[in-house]
């Protein structure tokens, strides 16, 4: 668009030809056509092709003029906000690339801690695991030793029992003895006497 100005300019001055103008509007169509914006320089356009090869006057050329100036200026300003629509979306894409570095940085001191956190409850799962196998055992142990005094009492309150049930059948056996043997002497103490009362009644006489 400068250089169709300059040359619209330069046409007016005298200084360029008609059909140089003519080949720039051509080459300025097939841009447009390739950027897609063949209805931003569609007015421009209609101008160039009344323009031939034939001679125009300064008014023609003026509104030419005017109309690739107006052009140049509508570029310029949507160049300018295509520049500051990608400034913004730099500045948009830093901001969520900055925030999205520290959620990373947090995510991987979060890993570590949780890692950490990891490491501490395995140590905490293999010592109390410890603690259960050495609970296990020493209930087991106390269950045995439970067992053995249980069976010990228990032996022991049978050999109680036998032992005074033995007692017991003594002590009968000895009463039984006793009071045989007290009945014999009561037996021998009588016939004793029956004997010496024979005995003085035989000398009485």
């Amino acid at each position: 668009m400068d250089e169709a100005v300059e040359i619209v300019a330069a046409v007016i001055s005298g200084q360029a030809s008609m059909i140089q103008l003519v080949k720039h509007s051509h080459k300025m169509l097939r841009n447009s056509v390739k950027l897609g914006a063949t209805e931003k320089f569609g007015t421009m356009m209609s101008i160039f092709a009344q323009l031939g090869n034939t001679e125009t006057d300064n008014e023609f050329l003026e509104q030419l003029s005017n109309v690739t100036t107006r052009l140049r200026n509508e570029i310029e300003e949507d160049w300018q906000a295509k520049q500051a629509q990608e400034l913004a979306d730099a500045e948009e894409y830093e901001t969520l690339r900055n925030t999205t570095v520290a959620q990373i940085e947090t995510l991987r001191n979060t890993e570590g801690e949780l890692e950490t956190l990891l490491a501490n409850l395995n140590r905490c799962i293999i010592q109390e695991t410890g603690n259960v196998f050495t609970a296990t055992a020493r209930r087991d142990q106390h269950q045995r030793l439970w067992n053995e005094a249980s069976a010990y009492c228990q032996t022991v309150e049978t050999q109680y029992t036998t032992s005074t049930q033995e007692r017991r059948d003594e002590l009968d056996l000895l009463d039984t003895l006793r009071a045989r043997v007290t009945q014999r002497w009561g037996d021998f103490e009588d016939i004793e006497r029956d004997r010496v009362q024979r005995e003085r009644s035989r000398k009485t006489f």
